[in-house]
């Protein structure tokens, strides 16, 4: 099981510490990072916040939204890869199993279908380019201290 013991932010993006077993040594553990769970966003939720910045009525924005999901939707499962600028591209890909003869494809060898996601250069650049801090890394030296000292102890 894994738990959370402290805090690293990479630019505005909030990461956590997580103290884990080593597989098949119970007794040692190993420390690594993950993104800390946050809220998901809805696209209503985003498209009120372009509605306010830009002035646009919640009606006509909903509406813009429903649409583009349609449209993303109608897309996507036509085999199209689609660009979203700045974001990425997301792109359907399947895995199937492989047959000696190309007679022997068919829709029945499809293990799973997915979406690959593609992030943009503007999208990587931001995850790449910011710098690490540990938020109250005194405090979380000194927990892990301490759960040094209480587990020699035992």
């Amino acid at each position: 099981m894994k738990k959370e013991i402290g805090k690293i932010e990479k630019a505005a993006m909030s990461l956590e510490i997580v103290r884990q077993p080593v597989p098949f040594k119970e007794e040692e553990v190993m420390y690594s990072l993950r993104v800390s769970k946050q809220s998901v966003i809805s696209f209503d939720k985003l498209a009120y916040r372009e509605m306010a910045v830009r002035g646009v009525r919640p009606a006509l924005a909903r509406m813009v939204a429903e649409e583009l999901g349609d449209a993303l939707r109608s897309w996507l499962s036509a085999g199209h890869a689609v660009n979203i600028a700045g974001v990425g591209t997301l792109r359907p890909v399947v895995n199937s199993k492989a047959q000696v003869r190309p007679h022997d494809c068919s829709v029945d060898d499809i293990r799973q279908a997915n979406l690959r996601f593609f992030p943009s250069l503007e999208m990587k650049e931001m995850f790449h380019g910011g710098h690490f801090h540990i938020r109250n890394r005194e405090e979380f030296l000194a927990k892990w201290e301490r759960e040094q000292r209480d587990g020699e102890g035992e």
